[in-house]
């Protein structure tokens, strides 16, 4: 059998996230998230009922499972940071939780692992959310004083950053479709989380080029985003509506954050669209050159999917939000063939 191998500095490896596997909810000084909050309120809606409190054990099994790791011949992996574990309420370095990260990190280098660190995994903490979360714009702001204080403390241990996975996510399972907790049904708050979600992360960006210019990081560092990125198709003959449906859905939710990290904006089309549709975004003086600071070093692709759309059967959902398409099923689409 021919031997296969892969490039140099090629990086095999795995993702997991700090909320996902790490356990331990409520100790060494961890606030509250949101999935506690979920998971106290509503363990049932959780697989096997296995909500924040345990995840993978990743706490106290991290030595095991980096030997596993390491077994599988990867030579990195991408985590996230908890902002609930490494701040406190007053946005200062929780230090129990500083230590963890470190000796995680320590870890890993250790075992020949490169960490990948992404700051936000759908892990708001609960007292910020219930300030508004991402509807405020205040916890932006706090956002990226977060970030700063991460780059500043883990900026010579670590090397790849991102500032949020899949941030199309939590504005459409949070607060339009009713899939995660608080179950919300509304567009109009959806748009305003996806607006303030995209300044956040222009001004962590920011406060990265800070960190640098301070020199806090290591020299070849990185910062970036990590996007699922769904390709948006409609029918092979598509009318006007289709196309309609297939600029707005693939403006929401690819070109949306392509054009923030590669060009500093967001897609002027989709903007107006969603103003002549009534919907107001909190869009303050001068954040064109907020945004402006959004461009990143790299992209990460997660993809799972295609988008199939088509022109919606009716202009409102059943909440009264818009409906800019609706599913197109490919006669001739196949999966999973051996």
């Amino acid at each position: 059998m021919e031997q296969l191998t892969l490039p140099e500095n090629f990086f095999f490896g795995a993702a997991m996230s700090g909320p996902q596997t790490e356990g331990g909810w409520n100790v060494g000084g961890k606030l509250e998230n949101l999935w506690d909050t979920w998971s106290m309120e509503d363990i049932g809606a959780f697989h096997n009922r296995v909500g924040s409190y345990v995840g993978n054990d990743f706490m106290r099994r991290y030595k095991e499972d980096l030997e596993l790791l390491k077994g599988l011949g990867l030579n990195s992996y991408r985590t996230s940071i908890q902002w609930s574990r490494l701040l406190d309420e007053d946005g200062n370095i929780n230090p129990e939780g500083a230590a963890w990260y470190h000796e995680l990190f320590r870890a890993s280098k250790e075992a020949g692992i490169e960490v990948f660190v992404n700051l936000y995994h759908f892990d708001m903490p609960t007292y910020l959310f219930r300030r508004g979360g991402w509807q405020n714009r205040e916890v932006c702001e706090a956002y990226a004083n977060y970030a700063y204080k991460a780059f500043c403390e883990f900026g010579k241990e670590i090397r790849y950053w991102f500032t949020f996975n899949e941030p199309i996510v939590e504005p459409e399972n949070r607060y339009w479709h009713p899939i995660w907790y608080p179950q919300h049904h509304s567009f109009q708050e959806a748009c305003e989380v996806q607006y303030n979600i995209s300044i956040a992360h222009a001004l962590a960006v920011a406060n990265y080029h800070r960190a640098v210019a301070e020199g806090h990081m290591l020299d070849d560092a990185r910062i970036g985003m990590i996007c699922n990125f769904s390709p948006s198709y409609t029918k092979e003959d598509p009318s006007e509506a289709d196309l309609e449906a297939l600029r707005m859905n693939d403006g929401l939710t690819n070109r949306w954050w392509l054009d923030l990290v590669t060009k500093g904006e967001l897609p002027e089309d989709v903007i107006a669209t969603l103003q002549e549709l009534g919907i107001k975004l909190p869009i303050r003086p001068y954040d064109d050159q907020v945004l402006s600071s959004g461009v990143v070093d790299w992209i990460g692709c997660n993809y799972y999917q295609p988008c199939r759309v088509q022109a919606p059967s009716r202009d409102r959902d059943e909440w009264g939000n818009p409906l800019f398409a609706e599913p197109y099923v490919w006669p001739e689409r196949v999966m999973n063939e051996s």
